[in-house]
């Protein structure tokens, strides 16, 4: 027997309470927002990667820091696709 039994009007067993009205249950925004990052960096480094690797075999200008050395050739998509990126990870 409960404690609580012994008061007049109690039940025994689970009480049920409503979230309150504002509660919208599942995944906050913040959780949410925090997986979208996440999504957004793993789609992100391994064309980091590609970049890095292709810098790394010789390839200059690929981040625009050599440009005073000669001329600017076309940068390869895949420093498109970081900036991109980027952007919208960082306007999260």
């Amino acid at each position: 027997m409960s404690p609580l039994s012994t008061l007049s009007g109690c039940r025994e067993g689970p009480v049920s309470v409503s979230p309150p009205k504002w509660y919208r249950g599942g995944v906050s925004k913040d959780d949410k927002l925090v997986g979208r990052i996440d999504e957004l960096e793993a789609e992100y480094r391994p064309l980091l990667l590609k970049a890095l690797r292709e810098c790394a075999a010789g390839r200059w200008g690929l981040f625009g820091h050599n440009e005073h050395l000669g001329p600017k050739s076309e940068p390869p998509p895949t420093i498109g696709e970081l900036t991109d990126l980027a952007q919208v990870i960082d306007a999260l």
